[in-house]
């Protein structure tokens, strides 16, 4: 098991990752995009596999995998987000043609 291997510090990355996956996770629960869901869902499920077998944290299709996945998700809402409606400003020194 990890913690056998690298102590207490064990929990440190690994409640990142948890942390990303609840992200995730509250997304898909305010917004139903099921990718989201996925995101959350499947870095859980992966983190509850590596409790038990350390290699599915460190495979590359599994948690680092999941993780891009989760990131993606998450800049895609920020982005959303930051994208804000405005008036156009007029122009300052406009002519019209003549």
């Amino acid at each position: 098991m990890l913690i056998y291997q690298m102590g207490i510090a064990a929990l440190v990355p690994l409640g990142f990752y948890f942390a990303m996956a609840l992200k995730a996770w509250r997304l898909y629960a305010s917004s139903g995009y099921l990718t989201q869901g996925l995101a959350g869902f499947g870095v859980m499920v992966v983190l509850l596999n590596g409790l038990f077998q350390e290699e599915a944290l460190f495979a590359p299709p599994a948690l680092g995998l999941m993780l891009s996945l989760t990131g993606l998700v998450i800049g895609s809402r920020i982005r959303m987000q930051a994208v804000v409606v405005r008036e156009p400003e007029p122009l300052a020194h406009y002519q019209p043609a003549t």
